[in-house]
């Protein structure tokens, strides 16, 4: 054997899982926000074609009229307002 014994491999492995996971962890970090200042806008010229007769729509996704104020369970940050 290499000289270690049970004890010492545990704790060799414990470390290096610990050591990897928190090496995971503080990179993940970083810049987690979503904030509105950090988009960009891009304009594009074309014209406009509307889907007539030939093409697909999803009309189930179309009702944006019948929508409501929800009140979800955490705090919600857009553009530093809550």
């Amino acid at each position: 054997m290499n000289g270690m014994s049970c004890t010492q491999k545990r704790t060799k492995g414990g470390a290096v899982k610990f050591l990897s996971i928190a090496i995971l962890l503080l990179m993940s970090i970083g810049n987690a926000f979503g904030q509105v200042s950090a988009y960009t806008f891009g304009s594009a010229s074309g014209t406009w074609t509307p889907v007539g007769a030939g093409g697909t729509r999803n009309t189930t996704l179309e009702g944006d009229d019948a929508s409501s104020a929800l009140t979800i369970p955490f705090t919600f940050n857009f553009n530093g307002t809550n």
